[in-house]
């Protein structure tokens, strides 16, 4: 033996949501034959990082967490956020290795149920293709560039195709081929964003003619934000709210009510797109086509008398 090293301290897990250090002294060895020393070794410690293994593994779980940042698990356990980066990507890599490994070898086996959809990150010109797994909440892999290619690729190289069996995407006509010639299995279901999205649009649209038709005095007196129709009737507020002054203004719900009774086409589009969207929350299929086609009826009619009506600005 030939003494002791300079106190150590390293890195734990929090503990009470408190900062915990480990401080620790090294036993040294010296050998007369060689006339070398060697410290005793300290299993357990990541000298890299200065950090334990266990707080390691910690830190990889919590920066994978959707709902935490980077910067908010540095502060937790009192190191910087480019360290936590640095934990974060080489676990990535190291799972992104993995499961490439497994779908050569033919072992991986597929989720059940699969999302496709794109991103658009900033400071970006292209889009992104996501695919991820809804039930276990995990990206799958993201496609550098969205396009039928790439996602055909993807597609034919997956292992075990049979046991997907529900896909949800947009309404995108080439997610929708693929899916159907290379997972013909799969039951694809169409994400409810995108369809309220589009009665938005057409709702849009029905208030850019009627504004159009109406003079200034018209427009001042009967329209209000357009948020107050694109928001679902159920979630409008119904409280009142006092301006800067302490005047009490109408709530959202009845700011609606008003708007809807004086214009009378816009108060018959927006009780299209509801009952569209309370059909949408049905779990009777029969129930749902049999309303559907009555709604379906409904559009029609609308879309004909809305068309005579403003035949000049359609």
């Amino acid at each position: 033996k030939s003494g002791f090293t300079d106190p150590y301290y390293v890195h734990d897990v929090p503990i009470r949501c408190k900062r915990v250090r480990i401080y620790y002294r090294l036993q040294r060895r010296f050998c007369k034959r060689c006339c070398k020393s060697a410290q005793q070794l300290a299993p357990g410690v990541d000298d890299k990082h200065q950090m334990t293994a266990q707080l390691i593994e910690y830190t990889e779980q919590e920066s994978f967490d959707l709902f935490r940042s980077f910067s908010d698990v540095a502060d937790e356990i009192g190191r910087s956020e480019q360290t936590v980066r640095n934990i974060f990507t080489r676990r990535a890599r190291q799972l992104e290795e993995e499961a490439k490994r497994l779908r050569k070898e033919g072992i991986y086996e597929p989720p059940e149920w699969l999302a496709i959809d794109e991103v658009y990150p900033q400071h970006k010109e292209s889009e992104y293709c996501v695919i991820s797994s809804p039930l276990s909440h995990q990206v799958l892999d993201i496609l550098p560039v969205n396009n039928e290619k790439e996602l055909f690729k993807w597609l034919l190289q997956l292992p075990n195709p049979h046991l997907v069996k529900v896909v949800t995407m947009d309404m995108w006509p080439e997610y929708r081929t693929l899916v159907r010639r290379l997972l013909p299995q799969s039951r694809i279901v169409v994400d409810r964003y995108h369809v309220h999205n589009l009665l938005n649009v057409a709702l849009k649209e029905v208030l850019k003619v009627i504004r159009a038709c109406m003079t200034y005095s018209e427009h001042r007196e009967h329209m209000r934000p357009e948020h107050l129709l694109l928001t679902s009737y159920r979630k409008l507020s119904t409280r009142e709210k006092e301006d800067e002054y302490g005047v009490k203004q109408p709530s959202e719900k009845e700011l609606a009510d008003r708007w809807l009774a004086d214009v009378p086409d816009i108060a018959r589009a927006h009780r299209l797109k509801e009952e569209f969207s309370d059909i949408l929350q049905l779990t009777d299929r029969e129930k749902a086509e049999e309303l559907t086609d009555a709604w379906l009826r409904q559009v029609c009619d609308f879309v004909g008398d809305f068309c005579g009506k403003y035949k000049k600005d359609y």
